[in-house]
């Protein structure tokens, strides 16, 4: 199948591929240069699909949705480069290589990790720019409020428009019972809170000045709606005054809600300050979605080269076994905080959560340290020495989640970072050589 690939490709790419087989093997058999060449191409593909692809504010695509299809050919992609790298692995069939070129391996790993993962997320800051050329975000702003502001006007009774005619308003208590649009959208213009709006609603003392407003209302709402509203003003305006007669344009309107607001919550995450988040919550740290995403990706580095220093069969058995493993400790967590509710929390050592991790992950660590020739129990020790290492950066958080229940933002991010740095420094210091011991066997009869 290499072969095949190679003849598609141009004659310069021939070349350096031959340059690099003749004076750098090692690199040469990462495939460093398909990765640079053809995620080169499909970067290109993927930012071109995104200008060019149309945008319309009755029906705004989902940027997060948008990211989760971008991640599946850089998936499809990342699986096929490691299985052909992993058959020009030599160090597991004829021993030893030079430490040189193992931290350049490594480094050349979390290279291609880091483009290929990198990828998504430029195409899904693409169309988040994309969507801010369709509406500026003080035009939002000013939509959202009208919405809002007509949706509490067609809630409250008819009976206070006709105290506010009068001129003898009645208070309101702040009202909360009418749908709100991006209720929890962050802006940087100020979105009306329930009293701002009924500061606002006061302005529209007569029928006519809300008839005016009504219009506008039908006429921003069905800019946002994917269906056709029909509906009169003065339908609207009937109900306002209590002469409200049943017809299909309200069905509609009660329907449309949804659409419009799915539209506009979309639209906000274009101007979401959060680099890299995906959720539109206020509370949300684009710093710590940075870290997050660090984390995920040294997860991704420790359990690439697992697979290459064993097999395909060890390393399926090794994440069914982190499943179980994940399942086991949430299961005993659960139990002994419902037996023994009393205990948890005195002190460190009697957190489930922290107590059954540790064990398991102490139990699974000294599996790799068994010296034995069969192949079964070496299996086994492969695995759960895969397993001790892949769950190695995740400790530190499980450390914050004890010591804080509810950790800010800063606390996780430092915990997170620790998990990078250790479980980097074990892989190095640790794992590496130890499954270099485990795995490498010489080709022999």
């Amino acid at each position: 199948m290499r072969r095949k690939l190679k003849s598609y490709l141009p004659g310069f790419f021939k070349q350096i591929d031959q340059k690099l087989l003749l004076n750098y093997p090692n690199i040469w058999a990462t495939n460093l240069h398909y990765v640079l060449f053809l995620g080169t191409i499909g970067f290109a593909l993927m930012c071109f699909y995104a200008m060019v692809k149309p945008i319309d504010l009755t029906d705004v695509p989902n940027p997060h949705v948008s990211y989760l299809l971008a991640i599946i050919p850089a998936v499809i992609f990342f699986l096929i480069w490691a299985y052909f790298t992993s058959r020009l692995q030599i160090e597991k069939r004829f021993g030893e290589i030079q430490r040189k070129q193992k931290v350049l391996n490594m480094l050349i790993y979390a290279l291609v990790i880091g483009l290929i993962a990198s990828a998504p997320m430029m195409y899904f800051q693409m169309m988040k720019f994309k969507l801010r050329t369709v509406i500026s975000e003080e035009t939002l702003v000013e939509d959202t409020n009208v919405l809002n502001l007509g949706e509490f006007m067609l809630t409250i009774s008819h009976e206070y428009f006709e105290n506010l005619d009068n001129g003898t308003p009645e208070p309101l208590d702040h009202f909360n019972g009418y749908y709100r649009y991006c209720q929890y959208c962050e802006f940087s213009y100020e979105i009306w809170e329930t009293a701002e709006t009924e500061d606002q609603l006061r302005k529209y003392n007569s029928d006519q000045k809300r008839l005016e407003f009504l219009t506008h209302y039908l006429e921003t709402f069905k800019r946002y709606s994917r269906h056709s509203i029909h509906i009169s003003p003065h339908a609207l305006l009937a109900k306002l005054k209590g002469e409200y007669i049943p017809t299909a344009g309200f069905y509609e309107l009660e329907e449309e809600k949804y659409y419009v607001g799915e539209n506009l919550n979309y639209l906000q995450m274009a101007y979401s300050e959060n680099i890299g988040a995906f959720t539109d919550y206020k509370y949300d740290s684009g710093y710590l979605a940075i870290a997050v995403y660090l984390s995920i990706l040294t997860v991704l580095w420790i359990s690439l080269q697992v697979f290459f220093k064993t097999n395909l069969k060890i390393t399926v058995m090794t994440i069914v076994l982190l499943v179980i493993s994940v399942i086991m400790t949430d299961f005993l967590d659960g139990i002994f905080r419902f037996v023994y509710p009393d205990k948890v929390g005195g002190s460190i050592l009697l957190e489930p959560l922290l107590l059954v991790y540790s064990i398991l992950f102490i139990f699974y660590f000294l599996q790799g340290f068994r010296n034995t020739n069969k192949p079964r129990i070496k299996a086994w020790n492969l695995v759960a020495f895969s397993v001790a290492a892949i769950s190695t950066p995740i400790m530190p958080l499980i450390f914050s989640i004890v010591l804080d229940v509810e950790p800010n933002d800063t606390q996780v991010q430092i915990f997170l970072y620790f998990g990078i740095f250790i479980s980097i420094l074990c892989w190095l210091l640790i794992y590496e050589p130890r499954f270099t011991k485990l795995s490498a066997q010489p080709k022999t009869k």
